[in-house]
């Protein structure tokens, strides 16, 4: 029986014309980056959703097929259509080796598109390429642009994409993306820029960024070259993690009271929703051992203050005080509270 976890959604949006000269730098940084978070995150499964194009798209699904990460493709155009975009043996080889890695998702024809206007280069394809870079925008956690940071009127391009993501609007493209909420509160997004240059004419970085620098990202600031994820971020990815801890450690009491699920998606609503009761009740039982230690307490205090010959009770009303302190504490530090709010809303 396979355990239930909340997987991190690692997204792709990359430049195809990566130059030559940086392709084993920027493959390091991204097998890098991938590990960092697979240690950071251990019990959160890595996912990769790529479009499997050219250049970066490709290189992060290989990479994280190597750590053990699943890979999803959404692709822009029919199969054998959008093979037929990898003029080049390898590349062309790898697509096909990573669909049959991939659980492949072929995204449908946009309204008013049929196959003869997506066959050519036009309007209509670009748009189906947009409408891959839309989806991943919308599916993922995290977004990995590998970039020049420069923006560009390109439809369904890479600044585009980061821009969708971010802000939540592509020119040119017929769907707003909808508003996602994060645990955290808000509707924050973060972005991992790994710089890139681009192997045409003025082609280098926008400065001062240069290649293979990677920079965090979010609808408001952009952090400083090599700095460490937000802690904002940082607490949401762990939030999740601690999700996925209590639904491992209480998985044959979730899978006792549940019984049959309905998929990995029933799965994960049952385990949220079983442990919010469980948390809720922890929280009660504090409380409620609370305000009875608070009576004792007075209780005691009153017995200590009018009778002289209990001079003892005022031990028993520290000792119940000390208590107080100690239920009080452990409920702060293991979250129940919060635990129980989050869990809440995630199921």
């Amino acid at each position: 029986m396979s355990a239930i976890a909340t997987p991190l959604v690692i997204g792709v949006t990359s430049h195809r014309n990566i130059p030559a000269r940086e392709t084993g730098m920027i493959r390091q940084r991204v097998r890098d980056f991938l590990l960092q978070l697979q240690r950071g995150f251990p019990r959160s499964p890595l996912v990769v959703l790529s479009a499997l194009a050219e250049g970066g798209d490709q290189w992060v699904a290989q990479e994280g097929l190597k750590l053990g990460a699943r890979l999803i493709a959404p692709l822009p155009l029919p199969r054998d259509m959008y093979a037929q975009d990898f003029a080049d043996a390898d590349t062309h080889a790898a697509f096909e080796s990573l669909c049959a890695q991939a659980h492949v998702i072929p995204l449908p024809l946009l309204p008013g598109h049929t196959l003869a206007d997506i066959a050519q280069s036009g309007i209509e394809r670009n748009r189906q390429y947009a409408q891959a870079g839309a989806f991943v925008a919308r599916h993922c956690h995290l977004l990995l642009a590998i970039w020049d940071g420069k923006s560009t009127g390109l439809l369904g391009g890479t600044a585009q994409v980061v821009e969708y993501y971010l802000g939540g609007a592509m020119p040119g493209h017929i769907e707003r993306r909808r508003v996602l909420h994060h645990l955290g509160g808000g509707d924050e997004r973060l972005v991992a820029h790994l710089v890139c240059s681009r192997d045409e004419a003025d082609g280098a970085p926008q400065p001062p960024l240069q290649a293979g620098q990677l920079l965090w990202r979010d609808g408001s600031e952009t952090g400083a070259p090599e700095a460490p994820m937000p802690r904002a971020f940082q607490a949401m990815f762990e939030h999740a993690e601690e999700f996925n801890a209590d639904a491992l450690k209480y998985r044959e009491r979730i899978e006792a009271a549940n019984g049959e699920r309905a998929g990995a998606i029933g799965a994960l609503f049952h385990a949220a929703d079983w442990l919010a009761v469980h948390f809720q009740k922890r929280v009660l039982l504090a409380m409620r051992i609370t305000y009875t230690v608070a009576a004792l307490m007075g209780i005691a205090f009153a017995v200590y203050d009018n009778l002289n010959a209990h001079d003892y009770m005022i031990y028993v009303f520290l000792l119940l005080f000390v208590t107080g302190i100690v239920i009080s504490t452990i409920a702060r530090k293991r979250g129940w509270h919060r635990k129980y709010l989050d869990y809440r809303a995630l199921a």
